[in-house]
């Protein structure tokens, strides 16, 4: 009775199988959790980079009002005086 539950040795093809499927289910959650990570990174990082555009929009804006009132204002550091002499 002791031999009641004897298994003869899995053939060749059998082991193969039964290493796919193990190798399948220890990659699977790797490879959906890489998956995923990159997902959430790459969300993260466009909306970095849009931030980043609007915060130069902006600056690039005051900038450019700044330009324009300067205009009409006579910028000149030069008091005509020759010091070099």
């Amino acid at each position: 009775m002791a031999y009641n539950k004897y298994q003869a040795p899995d053939t060749k093809d059998v082991k193969m199988r039964k290493l796919r499927k193990g190798a399948f289910y220890t990659l699977l959650p790797v490879f959906i959790i890489t998956t995923i990570r990159g997902t959430v990174r790459t969300y993260r990082e466009k909306k970095w980079v849009k931030k980043g555009l609007a915060i130069v929009e902006e600056e690039r804006k005051k900038y450019l009002e700044e330009k324009k009132k300067g205009k009409g204002k006579n910028n000149d550091d030069d008091d005509d005086d020759d010091d070099d002499e």
